[in-house]
């Protein structure tokens, strides 16, 4: 498995979340809709007046947009070990159904955590079930051992 290299947002992230460690956000607003306000209050009327001009085109660009849809290709390469695992688990733990939601080699933008600077993995929460498993330990060993060889 090839792990893409990390975008300049990708890396942003990771700086702002890596800071938020240390107490500190960022300081200009995250949400597109917020940051335009911010820069329309310090923009002549003139120049906000020129861009709102366009709000139409905007408008019409995102509800094309909005058209799309991005099709999962999550749990192509999973194990049956992995599968059988996490059901055995769910049975021990007395649990009538699975739930499995994903996530993926990138972080999603999410605005309200990355303007608060709060990633809780960072933080080691959330993790219990991924570092618990049996079949993923068993692939973290492999993947490690794999890791050290590409390194040499």
């Amino acid at each position: 498995m090839i792990t893409p290299s990390p975008s300049y947002g990708q890396q942003r992230q990771l700086q702002v979340y890596t800071a938020g460690l240390q107490g500190q956000r960022p300081s200009l607003p995250v949400a597109p809709e917020v940051l335009e306000q911010a820069a329309n209050r310090h923009m002549s009327r003139e120049a906000s007046g020129y861009l709102d001009g366009m709000a139409d085109s905007m408008r019409a660009n995102r509800e094309a947009f909005r058209h799309w849809r991005i099709v999962p290709r999550m749990l192509r390469d999973v194990s049956p070990e992995f599968n059988a695992s996490v059901v055995r688990r769910a049975e021990v733990a007395g649990c009538s159904a699975v739930v499995v939601t994903l996530d993926t080699f990138l972080l999603a933008w999410r605005e309200r955590d990355i303007q608060n600077a709060y990633l809780p993995f960072l933080l080691g929460q959330g993790l219990g079930n991924y570092f618990s498993d049996p079949a993923i330990q068993h692939f973290l060993a492999i993947f490690n051992v794999w890791c050290e060889i590409e390194r040499t």
